[in-house]
């Protein structure tokens, strides 16, 4: 006896695939009743781009074969129950192109802009700003916004965060760093938020240089400053590397900085992005650990640190 003659709801054998309702793809496999000879209805079945979608509605967990049991028992003549349609995926929300434009001025009030002309030169801190669309929010006096913009030119979201225009710090309140989401201050209680890397809009602005990937905005645009010959972006977080994120990074070199305390995490992602995009060429750089001390990375400190607690004496970064 075959597994599959072990139960009588399976997906379907063979090539066939359908439009998966998650993603729109033509990879979609639907479950099939092998007693009645029937596809289930379509909500029912398992994306094959299990990474990039995941979209499986399974008949074993959602209850519908319950369903089909008890009505059988109910009414042998029904194989068929009635069961709730899934509603479609909620389409991706996005802020209008005005609403960034309207934060791009007002630099000699940004504290985070402040903080780049005490360590960049005026050409510099112009071409930073400009590449990375760095906004002024007047959420707290000083306070800057990360503008995420897809390689599409789509504004997902932006993320507002307020520095000390010296040090370069984060400002914290109760122990917490002052950060908010520009998608909250919209009030659109039905936005739908799907992040990408920060600086991937620019992934058409230089086709040829290498990527360079770490984890927060503010080493993005420090370290863009220092290196140039790195087009850098920015995960955003921790554990905001992923492969369904990279998908516009399919052909390009890619390097990653992880922060002192990630380089572990960041090898399984990096694992991760490889499997799921084979034209990703995708490095992980063991700079920050060849120099730092045990002090250092006890702290977790990334390149930004280094660039700007440190000297530039470590030199250049390499893969």
């Amino acid at each position: 006896m075959t597994a599959t003659e072990n139960y009588r709801f399976i997906l379907q054998p063979g090539s066939q695939k359908h439009i998966c309702p998650g993603c729109g793809k033509r990879r979609f496999v639907r479950y099939l009743d092998q007693k009645a000879g029937e596809l289930l209805p379509p909500d029912f079945g398992k994306c094959d781009r299990q990474i990039n979608c995941g979209y499986w509605v399974d008949p074993y967990k959602e209850g519908y074969t319950k369903r089909v049991y008890q009505q059988e028992n109910e009414n042998p003549a029904t194989t068929k129950p009635k069961v709730r349609k899934l509603p479609p995926p909620r389409p991706m929300s996005l802020i209008q192109v005005g609403i960034m434009q309207a934060s791009l001025k007002k630099y000699n009030e940004n504290n985070f802009v402040r903080f780049l002309h005490s360590i960049f030169d005026e050409c510099t801190v112009q071409r930073l700003v400009a590449d990375y669309r760095i906004g002024t929010s007047k959420l707290w006096i000083g306070a800057c916004v990360f503008w995420q913009v897809d390689n599409q030119d789509r504004i997902r979201t932006g993320k507002i965060m307020l520095y000390n225009p010296a040090t370069g710090k984060r400002v914290k309140h109760n122990d917490r760093a002052l950060i908010q989401w520009a998608h909250k201050k919209l009030n659109n209680l039905e936005f739908n938020l799907k992040q990408c890397y920060f600086g991937e809009h620019l992934l058409k602005q230089y086709p040829d240089k290498p990527v360079a990937m770490c984890e927060s905005e503010k080493t993005a645009i420090i370290a863009a400053g220092n290196y140039p010959q790195f087009l850098w972006l920015a995960a955003g977080g921790l554990n905001l590397l992923s492969a369904e994120r990279s998908n516009a990074l399919k052909y390009r070199t890619v390097v990653l900085f992880p922060d002192l305390e990630a380089l572990e995490i960041w090898q399984q992602k990096a694992q991760q992005i490889k499997e799921a995009y084979p034209s990703i060429r995708i490095f992980i750089s063991t700079y920050l650990q060849d120099i730092a001390g045990e002090d250092e990375k006890a702290a977790g400190l990334d390149i930004a640190d280094f660039l700007t607690l440190k000297t530039h004496s470590h030199g250049t970064p390499q893969n």
